[in-house]
């Protein structure tokens, strides 16, 4: 096993999930070669990912590096841009889109796109790469090599968009509350913990400690990194949260000692800690719903255009008004008047 600073950097990147999951900090797939621990693994990854053998773990895991999330946050975003820019100033968006889920995201993009930037859910993405890279080593479904390029490739990549392991800690639980809808207190308890114990990874190392491995033999895998769309002129929606508790800088502890949310706080499915890629977790069913009110809205538009057409020309054929004459560069607003 490798333990030089940088190896055991990218093994603290999964801070969080190590410690949810009572795993080695020190170990690539947070345990030994044991046969106990890979059937562990092997159950982890078939019951919550749906991946049984190599093939299937490669696919995942380049899903992760090149997509994951960021790209489902960043489709979020430019729906509610699109949508946004195709309302009538008094129309609401949730008279549009009838899917709770989809509005609560919309909703959770507006609150922290700012706060998130060019990253998009970054964090969240590869800290579920690092453990599942582990995991297949673990496995032996792929080499150490395999596992650790990318594993350092993760690293590297926040390393050079965060500035420190507690922004790290802050995206990882925003990633966590945009897939799950939901604040989670244990995630939040392990981030507290990782940033006081003194013993804890995050304290031993520095968050610019040289990551660069020159003497590697196999190159680093590539990780995509996609901005969100910039906000614009956005829609009135209906606050799915409105009895929930609004936004903190960070998390913090109320008087029973659980950690609360930095975020308002939703209601969510049951599923693993890890996420689900999108054939299970149901991410290609969102961007289905994204076609169909694309496709919606397109059919607003042409039937308000047809039912334009036949008014001018019922008039124009009782002589009550001339063709209008276009203005040059006018466009039609598509906005009801």
């Amino acid at each position: 096993m490798n333990n030089s600073p940088a190896h055991l950097w990218a093994l603290a990147v999964p801070g969080i999930l190590t410690t949810v999951n009572g795993h080695d900090h020190a170990l690539l797939g947070g345990a030994g070669l044991a046969p106990e621990a890979a059937r562990g693994r092997a159950e982890a990854l078939r019951r919550d990912w749906g991946v049984h053998d190599r093939a299937e773990l490669l696919k995942l895991l380049t899903w992760l590096a090149r997509e994951g999330h960021r790209k489902d946050f960043n489709d979020v975003c430019m729906l509610d841009l699109q949508v946004s820019t195709r309302l009538a100033p008094s129309g609401m968006m949730d008279d549009l889109i009838d899917d709770p889920a989809l509005l609560k995201s919309i909703h959770f993009s507006r609150r922290h796109r700012a706060r998130i930037g060019t990253r998009s859910l970054l964090a969240w993405d590869m800290t579920r790469l690092v453990t599942l890279a582990g995991f297949g080593f673990v496995l032996q479904w792929i080499s150490e090599g395999e596992a650790w390029s990318y594993a350092l490739a993760a690293a590297q990549a926040v390393q050079s968009r965060y500035a420190s392991w507690e922004e790290l800690g802050q995206h990882h639980l925003l990633g966590r509350e945009y897939w799950a809808g939901e604040w989670v207190a244990h995630h939040a308890r392990a981030f507290r913990s990782l940033l006081d114990d003194p013993s804890s990874p995050w304290r031993a190392l520095l968050w610019n400690t040289d990551l660069r491995q020159p003497d590697r033999m196999i190159p680093l895998q590539e990780i995509v990194v996609e901005p969100p769309p910039p906000p614009g002129p956005l829609a009135r929606m209906r606050n799915p949260f409105a009895s929930a508790r609004h936004d903190a800088a960070a998390p913090r502890v109320d008087k029973d000692d659980a950690p609360m949310a930095p975020s308002d706080v939703g209601v969510a499915p049951p599923i693993s800690d890890l996420g689900l890629p999108p054939a299970v977790e149901g991410t290609t069913g969102r961007r289905s719903r994204f076609v169909l009110v694309a496709i919606a809205l397109t059919t607003m538009v042409a039937i308000m255009a047809v039912a334009l057409a036949v008014v001018l020309g019922a008039l124009r054929s009782r002589g009550a008004m001339s063709p209008p004459t276009p203005r040059q560069g006018s466009v039609p607003s598509g906005k009801k008047h």
